[in-house]
């Protein structure tokens, strides 16, 4: 086995370790920070606004008048018992008090046949993320952090191993040089 190889693949793991360990972080800390913001997050669990917003996506939310919000915004809106619904406005009707939206999902042939009142509305959709919420949405369950955990460790363990092996051969190969110096080995 070329120490060469060795060192390229201990390298990789070890750029992805990083990777692995820094997106991680920034996912924990964007989570806790987008509500300080008057941000929410929300992760898209249908495809009903595909391919504008793919499922497993994050969508990010900002707070807004209802009064402000115009035919084509993509809105999210309480639809009650804890869940939501992030469809793109199609007609608005009546004022004030009054507000109602039509809405439909992008793949949706028909718009959804209840008008949502103002009030349901949770905010509009100014950030999209595809393919994170799949990530956040493993990381609510303790087997999600199990299994990250688990990725790092093993990725960290695999890159001490590959260090260890790479020591081995280049202590072999300085055992095998009669001069005593570095000459032959290659690196």
């Amino acid at each position: 086995m070329s120490v060469r190889w060795i060192r390229l693949v201990r390298r990789s793991m070890t750029v992805l370790w990083v990777g692995l360990l820094v997106s991680l972080l920034l996912l924990v800390v964007a989570t806790h920070l987008t509500p300080m913001t008057g941000h929410t997050l929300f992760i898209v669990r249908g495809a009903s606004m595909s391919p504008a917003i793919p499922l497993g996506s994050v969508a990010v939310d900002e707070r807004v008048d209802p009064a402000s919000i115009h035919i084509g915004d993509v809105v999210t809106l309480d639809a009650g018992d804890g869940h939501v619904i992030t469809h793109r406005v199609t007609a608005v009707f009546g004022s004030g008090d009054d507000l109602r939206f039509q809405v439909r999902g992008d793949a949706n042939a028909t718009p959804d046949p209840v008008l949502d009142p103002a009030s349901t509305v949770a905010g509009r959709v100014t950030l999209v993320v595809p393919y994170i919420g799949y990530l956040l949405a493993m990381l609510t369950l303790p087997i999600g952090w199990i299994t990250v955990l688990s990725w790092i460790g093993t990725l960290l363990l695999a890159t001490w191993l590959l260090e260890e092996i790479e020591d081995e051969i280049l202590i072999g190969r300085r055992a095998l040089d009669p001069v005593g110096g570095r000459q032959g080995v290659t690196a």
